[in-house]
C-alpha cells in the first residue's frame, strides 16, 4: 500500500509540468536531442521556451538545422562538451528514446518532449480510477509486476524514462507464465510469424501453434514462416464473434494496423471459441494477443475457452489506458483462480522495423537494440 502511495504522490508531483517548471524556476541549463533538419525545430523550441525553459545546447547526428540561435553539436563530441545539461529533452520515438542510455552514462535524467494539455489529459484520466488502479497493482504476484506496472504508470505523467522499469527476457517469454512442450498455441497479432515461430519451437512437434494475421500484406509474411517452421497461419483477426469489418493498413511495414471502421482495407475476424468449436480443438494451453486495442473484445470471444481450460495468457496492455486495469478485471471475473503478473519490455528492433543502417548507428554509440517505449506492455495470467 505504501509503495502505491508513493507512486501516486510521484505521479502528481513529479509529474512533467512539475518537472518543467521546477527547471525554470532554477533557470537550469537543458539539452535537446533531435534528429534531422525538419522545419519544425522552432516550433518545438517555442514550445519550450513558453514553459521557460533554457535550452543551452541542440544534439544531434548531424545534417543542418533551421537557425535557432543555440549552439548545435553532434553526438559524437558530446561526451567532450565540457559542461553537460543535467536534463536532456528527446524529440520522438525509437532512435531518440535509445539515445537516453547514452545520455545516461553522466547521469543526465530524458524526458520526452510531450504537450502539457495531454499531460493535463492523461492526469485527469487515471485520477478518476486510482481504486481500479490500486486493485490492479494489488493483484500481482511478485515486486517485479508491480514496479513495472507503477513505472509505466508513473511515466504516462512524468515523461521521464527514468520511471521504466524494463525486464530482461524475451517478450512472451516470462517463466512459469509462458509456452511449454506440447501446448496448443493462440497467436493473435502474429505480423510477420516471427512470435509464432518462437513458441513452435517451444511447443514442439506434439503441440500445435495458430497464428492469426488480418493484415494481407502481413500474412503473406506469416504464411511463409508458417510453411518453414510448421504452425497453423489464418489470415484472420480475433474479435468478439465471427463478422467482416474494416481495418486500418499502416504503412510500409503496418507494425500497428488495426480494427477501424474508417479503415481502408477489409478482413475476416473470428473468435476464439468459434475457431476452436469449428476446428475440434482439443484444447487450448496459451493464449498471446497484440491486436492493437482490440484485446479486450477478443477475450469477451474467448470466455468458454477461458473458463474451460484455464490457459497460460500474455496479452498486451498498453493500447488503450483502461487496458492496465479492464484486462486483469475481466479475465478475474471468468476465473477468479487466475494468477497474474506484469512486465514491460523495450521495443526489439533487431529483426525489424529499424534499417541496417540505424542497427550500425546504435552498435556505433554502443548502444542496445532495445527501444524504451510506454508500450509493449504484457499482462500474464496462469
Amino acid at each position: 500500500m505504501r509503495q502505491f502511495l508513493r507512486a501516486v504522490s510521484d505521479f502528481h508531483e513529479k509529474d512533467y509540468l512539475h518537472r518543467l517548471r521546477d527547471l525554470a524556476a532554477k533557470k537550469a541549463p537543458c539539452g535537446f536531442f533531435y534528429l534531422g533538419n525538419d522545419a519544425d525545430l522552432p516550433k518545438f523550441l517555442n514550445i519550450l521556451h513558453a514553459q521557460g525553459i533554457t535550452v543551452s545546447v541542440i544534439v544531434n547526428l548531424g545534417g543542418e538545422l533551421p537557425s535557432a540561435g543555440v549552439p548545435v553539436i553532434h553526438a559524437a563530441k558530446f561526451p567532450a562538451l565540457a559542461e553537460k545539461p543535467q536534463t536532456m529533452i528527446l524529440y520522438g520515438a525509437g532512435v531518440p528514446s535509445c539515445f537516453a542510455s547514452f545520455f545516461e552514462r553522466w547521469d543526465i535524467e530524458c524526458l520526452v518532449l510531450n504537450v502539457p494539455q495531454n499531460i493535463q489529459h492523461d492526469t485527469d484520466f487515471y485520477d478518476q480510477h486510482l481504486v481500479d488502479l490500486y486493485e490492479a497493482y494489488s493483484g500481482f504476484h511478485d515486486e517485479e509486476s508491480r514496479l513495472a506496472f507503477l513505472g509505466g504508470w508513473k511515466y504516462v505523467s512524468s515523461s521521464s524514462i527514468r520511471d521504466f522499469h524494463l525486464a530482461p527476457e524475451p517478450q512472451y517469454f516470462l517463466s512459469g507464465f509462458t509456452v511449454l512442450a506440447g501446448d496448443i498455441v493462440i497467436d493473435g497479432g502474429a505480423y510477420d510469424g516471427g512470435t509464432s515461430r518462437d513458441f513452435a519451437s517451444v511447443a514442439g512437434a506434439s503441440g500445435k501453434v495458430y497464428a492469426f494475421e488480418m493484415d494481407e500484406e502481413n500474412f503473406k509474411k506469416c504464411q511463409a514462416a508458417a510453411e518453414h517452421f510448421g504452425f497453423v497461419a489464418e489470415n484472420m483477426g480475433l474479435a468478439s464473434h465471427r463478422q467482416m469489418a474494416k481495418y486500418m493498413h499502416t504503412g510500409a511495414q503496418a507494425t500497428a494496423s488495426r480494427m477501424d471502421a474508417g479503415g481502408d482495407r477489409t478482413a475476416s475476424f473470428t473468435s476464439i471459441d468459434v475457431y476452436v468449436k469449428e476446428n475440434q480443438l482439443p484444447r487450448v494451453d496459451f493464449i498471446k494477443m497484440d491486436i492493437e486495442g482490440a484485446e479486450l473484445d477478443a477475450l469477451h470471444g474467448a470466455a468458454l475457452t477461458i473458463a474451460r481450460w484455464k490457459p497460460r495468457m500474455a496479452i498486451c496492455a498498453y493500447h488503450k489506458p483502461e487496458d492496465l486495469w479492464v484486462l486483469q478485471q475481466y479475465i478475474q471475473s471468468l476465473r477468479p483462480d487466475y494468477e497474474f503478473a506484469f512486465r514491460h519490455y523495450g521495443i526489439d528492433v533487431s529483426e525489424y522495423l529499424y534499417t541496417d543502417e540505424t542497427r550500425q548507428l546504435l552498435s556505433d554509440f554502443h548502444l542496445p537494440w532495445s527501444v524504451p517505449s510506454n508500450c509493449e506492455r504484457v499482462l500474464y495470467c496462469r
